[in-house]
């Protein structure tokens, strides 16, 4: 258990360290159940992570494809959004905390459209970084090379 906690900090420690304070930024997470596949979220290290994000001041937009009733139940407030794509509007950094199969085929020209910063911190380590890179993201991975911090943008249109 301590071994899982610390993960899950230094997860919120690393997103901290790409922006800054956490405090009013919009995340966007996606993934909320323990792994792909299935709808339960019971000791899923996504619900625990977002608790921690939001306790210091964020605001999470989520997406799950099979748990977003079950974690809107949890109780967190967190805005559960319809799609990937919906969660990122206006986000400044996007979290990946489960790796469904979705977002493996995301179009990353849209997300970048879509959100206000550059950040995209993949900690299941299943994204492709240069297709990220090549969107004008910046990538960050468990255990990979670190980026520099990132610089807000313009939010476009949906």
């Amino acid at each position: 258990m301590s071994v899982n906690d610390t993960q899950r900090c230094w997860v919120v420690n690393r997103v901290r360290d790409h922006l800054g304070d956490i405090r009013g930024r919009t995340i966007g997470l996606w993934g909320l159940t323990f792994k792909p596949n299935t709808d339960d979220v019971r000791e899923s290290p996504a619900l625990d992570i977002a608790q921690r994000l939001v306790n210091e001041g964020a605001t999470l937009r989520a997406y799950d494809p099979m748990a977003g009733k079950a974690a809107g139940d949890v109780g967190l407030p967190v805005t559960i959004c319809t799609s990937a794509y919906e969660a990122v509007l206006g986000a400044d950094a996007i979290l990946l905390a489960t790796e469904w199969e979705e977002f493996l085929t995301i179009r990353w020209d849209r997300v970048a459209h879509l959100m206000r910063g550059v950040l995209i911190f993949d900690g299941r380590n299943c994204l492709d970084a240069d297709e990220v890179s090549a969107a004008g993201l910046q990538y960050a991975g468990v255990g990979r090379p670190s980026i520099e911090p990132c610089i807000p943008r313009q939010v476009m249109s949906a």
